[in-house]
């Protein structure tokens, strides 16, 4: 059986939050979760998350935007590729304006597996 990686995700320049992040790679399928206790984005903000990875160099991409639900802020992000390298999860806070732009902009919270 395959285990599922957990990591907490800390709060980072002056942010206040929490949560925890999720991967697994289970027949052909990686699955990334990630719930976030955040407070509500500032106006014209949304939340976004990353997986980032350092090796062999810097490479990063967005898991989508987080949505709220009960559980805080929320997001699922599947793949049919085996994305395990990518071990650092980033979320940030983004402009609405700009959208999915694939830039990031502030990092709220980090955690790595």
């Amino acid at each position: 059986e395959v285990e599922v990686d957990v990591t907490s995700l800390e709060a980072v320049n002056n942010y206040e939050g929490s949560g925890k992040a999720t991967r697994i790679f289970e027949n052909g399928k990686f699955t990334h979760t990630v719930t976030a206790n955040l407070d509500e984005p500032a106006e014209g903000k949304f939340y976004e998350g990353w997986l980032v990875t350092q090796t062999p160099e810097l490479d990063f991409f967005s898991t989508g935007k987080l949505t709220k639900s009960e559980d805080g802020y929320t997001l699922e992000y599947t793949a049919n590729e085996d994305l395990s390298e990518y071990n650092e999860v980033v979320v940030t806070e983004e402009t609405e304006e700009y959208g999915l732009d694939g830039i990031s902009e502030t990092h709220i919270l980090e955690g790595s597996f």
